[in-house]
């Protein structure tokens, strides 16, 4: 098994020198070239005095740097985090303590604030690069990338593998940083490799932010010997003359992204390279997959899975259009899932985690090995795995009563509504009121919405329905969960009904 991606890196070099491995606005980067970038910028860290006992928080665009400069430190031992360039200093002080000495790699504006005060801020024309010590940011240097031929020398370090850190996205309202080995991200692409193949003709476009889940931009074509196309979110409207530009044959994004598709200038010829598309970090709608295939005449494969199981997880590709919301299907290759006596989804596998990096954290690993996701699921008659709910979704609204999972069930079966997000809050009277939280297909359509809803619910139970033009993101383009909880909160309290 190759542990490491360098190692898929001198292979392509060696057997496809002038293939291209990656395509970035009308930059080719052939896998000849990228071996000799990686091995350059080592040396310039090198030099810079990082070693395997510092960590790395780079910052930068959706760019050819963004993956030399991991695949560079990955090979040196060093642990690197792909971060936002507006960061709160608490965030990095305790980055700090976890992880020795800390490094910021940057190549746009880096900001770095103080609740909302902004008390740092750099530009760099190329890969700048700070220190952080005990209360100031130091300038120590600059990466430049470079291609000379230079002979490969390995680091001869003694540490760990675990190299790899990323954060959970925060849905549940604490952004934690797990540490991986490279090679868990390795077999995490080739459990979808397996299923979904890839090789040298192909090019592969991941539409997710450069600091959600980065390995699934890059290690799934790196290992097959494929194109790696990057498009950075403000060139979004011209994906269509990318995915000709580059003949993209497989797409990995967002639901949010694919729904913007929608009201973009790309036609169903746009498409005519594309094998697959991949959808996943959020819920793929019947909606969106109706909309998608009524205009292009394409279905998704939808993936369901987490930082902690080392991204994508669980897989479905009927091509059906209904009864299908809340299929999550099966299992990728290299993972086993079993249920806990309340149904719980429990996932094990090579490319999951072993814990968090502050140890404090519980992990929520069994004693089997298997990550408790604290998802419920069903199985159904064709052994797909089917999304229930959460864990204690069935709370009591003045004294009946509610399941949540039952409510989101039955509204996302209703065809008026988009999207969808319902929480539970109290007002200063400790009442509690259910808010429904609608996108609509159309405005038009809000009224049918109303009278949908209204046969589900008895007259005992207190909910308000609010309609949205489109739902707030965070910065991982989640639903942003937390503020619509904060916002019902201040309506409640504001009117004390």
């Amino acid at each position: 098994m190759e542990k490491y991606l360098f190692n898929y890196i001198t292979k392509w070099k060696d057997e496809y020198p002038e293939s291209i491995a990656i395509r970035y606005l009308d930059k080719n980067i052939s896998y000849k070239s990228l071996y000799y970038y990686i091995i350059n910028t080592q040396n310039m860290i090198r030099k810079l005095g990082i070693n395997e006992n510092d960590s790395v928080i780079y910052i930068g665009k959706k760019n050819e740097k963004l993956i030399i400069v991991q695949l560079a430190l990955f090979n040196m031992k060093i642990p690197v985090m792909v971060a936002k360039n507006n960061i709160q200093k608490s965030n990095l002080e305790n980055f700090k303590q976890l992880c020795n000495n800390t490094y910021i790699i940057f190549d746009e504006n880096i900001q770095i604030f103080e609740d909302d005060s902004l008390i740092f801020c750099e530009k760099s024309d190329e890969l700048g690069v700070l220190l952080i010590s005990e209360n100031n940011y130091l300038y120590i240097g600059e990466l430049f990338l470079k291609e000379n031929h230079l002979e490969y020398i390995p680091d001869e370090v003694n540490s760990n593998d675990k190299v790899y850190l990323n954060t959970t996205s925060g849905t549940t309202n604490i952004s934690k940083i797990v540490s991986m080995e490279e090679y868990k991200i390795i077999e995490n692409a080739k459990s979808i490799n397996e299923i979904f193949p890839m090789d040298s003709s192909d090019c592969f476009m991941c539409l997710l932010p450069e600091y959600m889940h980065p390995h699934e931009i890059y290690c799934r074509p790196l290992i097959a010997g494929a194109s790696i196309a990057l498009l950075e979110s403000k060139h979004m409207y011209k994906i269509a003359h990318y995915i000709k530009k580059y003949n993209v044959t497989q797409i990995f994004g967002i639901p949010s992204q694919f729904l913007a598709f929608l009201n973009f200038n790309i036609e169903k010829s746009d498409f005519k390279t594309i094998k697959y598309i991949f959808s996943g970090g959020e819920k793929t709608t019947n909606y969106l997959r109706r909309a998608f295939w009524d205009k292009y005449e394409k279905t998704f494969v939808t993936f369901w899975g987490s930082t902690e199981t080392g991204g994508s997880t669980i897989y479905n590709n009927r091509l059906d259009l209904e009864n299908y919301d809340d299929v999550i299907g099966r299992a990728l290759p290299g993972y086993k899932i079993k249920l806990s006596e309340n149904n719980e989804l429990c996932i094990k596998g090579k490319a999951c985690f072993d814990g968090y990096l502050d140890s404090n954290i519980s992990s929520n690993i069994d004693l089997e090995g298997y990550y408790n996701t604290k998802d419920i699921v069903a199985i159904d008659n064709d052994g797909l795995y089917r999304f229930v709910g959460r864990e204690d979704s069935i709370i009591k609204i003045n004294g009946n009563k509610v399941s949540i999972n039952n409510i989101n069930e039955y509204l996302s079966k209703c065809i008026h509504i988009k999207q969808f997000f319902t929480c539970i809050t109290e007002n200063n009277k400790h009442i509690k009121i259910l808010f429904i939280y609608i996108t609509p297909v159309s405005e038009l359509e809000e009224e049918h919405i109303r009278e949908y809803i209204n046969l589900y619910f008895s007259s005992e139970i207190k909910y308000r329905v609010v309609f949205l033009d489109n739902m707030p993101k965070t910065d991982f383009q989640k639903t942003n969960i937390h503020l619509l909880k904060e916002l019902a909160k201040d309506e409640v309290n504001n009117d004390g009904k």
